[in-house]
């Protein structure tokens, strides 16, 4: 090998740079420098003589400032040994610096053992403060065993089960973290905490999936999850049901967050296996002769279980508008209006539904109308 081309491929490397580099030299141009240049100057440093560059730490970090040239001086003292000076540097920020910096330490963590070390150690320093500051939020791609470790522990800590907010960024955190090997104990976390805490819990299935990430939803992951949340659900609360739904739709799994309208409801399943609504439509007609014209029908509709109430309203509209027979305004040469009435969920029994029609129509009866016409139509199914 010639050696010119020798010198060119081992100039930069760590042992060459620290015989070539003047490292009192540069100790010297840091203690002369503006809070502007030093961190610049201190990562120069820790390349040359790490051993030097860690024992003058706490003197630097009096003047580095907060920002990317911070940050990467932040990772080299933390890789120097400094991680206690660090540490301190990181406490006095105002909260939005800190909160970016940690997650800059974060995005250094995977394959350092000394930034692993940092944020373990910082958790032991701090303590609660460590949390209430949301340190946990650097931690969601650092995909070191002792970082899913410390994040898992921290969710059966009593003051942060206590804190919804809190847990939730840890429990976020965790599972943007293990992707799918949180899932069985997320679902064993979901029986054990708060119903404010399950609510975080649910909504991490979605985070452990990779939903809204750069990478995109796991499909794979997210089949596991669905399946983990179908088997919690009749465990579960009712607001966190409904919470479920939409956690199930944003991994975009419409299927199965029908599918939990069954279980949301199944108080209201009916002996037959079908749930029970109903629906009531009112067509107004202005007739050519000035007359108003009130038509009524009313029926019993019957589904299966895997329609939500948002969905049963605009299910059931379409299908009695298209079965029934409303023509008056046509009839009188006028023109109508149609509005079709569903109940806000599904009945508990028969006698609940016509309490409900009677209702109905007893309030549409006291409508200013010329002539009033009611009809009962046949049964509707929702498919």
């Amino acid at each position: 090998m010639p050696a010119s081309l020798f010198v060119f491929l081992f100039a930069g490397s760590p042992a060459v740079l620290a015989q070539s580099c003047d490292a009192s030299a540069l100790e010297a141009s840091i203690a002369e420098a503006s809070p502007h240049g030093i961190a610049d100057l201190y990562v120069e440093l820790a390349q040359c003589d790490p051993a030097r560059a860690g024992s003058i730490a706490p003197e630097v970090f009096e003047k580095v400032l907060s920002g990317d040239s911070g940050d990467k001086a932040a990772i080299a003292a933390i890789e120097a040994g400094a991680g206690q000076v660090v540490r301190e540097w990181v406490t006095r920020q105002i909260s939005d610096e800190r909160a970016r910096t940690i997650v800059h330490l974060g995005d250094a963590c995977n394959g350092s053992s000394a930034v692993v070390d940092f944020f373990v150690q910082s958790c032991e320093t701090l303590g609660d403060r460590f949390w209430s500051e949301r340190w946990q939020r650097g931690l969601a791609d650092c995909h070191e065993p002792a970082i899913q470790e410390l994040l898992r522990d921290a969710l059966q800590v009593p003051a942060n089960q206590n804190d919804p907010s809190r847990f939730g960024s840890i429990v976020e955190a965790y599972s943007r973290n293990a992707g799918a090997d949180a899932i069985s104990w997320l679902k064993a976390l979901a029986t054990s905490t708060s119903e404010e805490n399950q609510l975080h819990v649910i909504s991490a299935f979605a985070d452990a999936s990779g939903v809204g990430s750069v990478s995109g939803t796991d499909e794979e992951t997210a089949r596991e999850a669905a399946a983990a949340i179908l088997d919690l659900a009749p465990q579960l609360p009712t607001t966190v049901q409904e919470q479920a739904r939409i956690i199930l739709q944003s991994m975009g799994d419409q299927q199965s967050a029908d599918q939990l309208a069954g279980i949301r409801y199944a108080s209201a399943r009916q002996p037959s296996g079908d749930f029970l609504w109903g629906a009531v439509a009112v067509e107004t007609a202005t007739c050519k002769n000035g007359k108003v014209q009130v038509g009524i029908h009313w029926a019993p509709v019957y589904e299966a279980g895997t329609h939500w109430p948002d969905q049963m309203q605009d299910v059931t509209d379409s299908l009695a508008r298209s079965t029934w027979t409303m023509n008056l305004g046509s009839k009188c040469k006028g023109t109508s209006t149609y509005e079709v009435i569903v109940p806000p969920e599904p009945f508990v029994d028969e006698a609940a539904w016509i309490a409900w029609r009677d209702s109905q129509l007893t309030e549409i009866r006291k409508r200013d109308a010329n002539k009033t016409t009611e009809t009962e139509e046949p049964p509707l199914r929702v498919q």
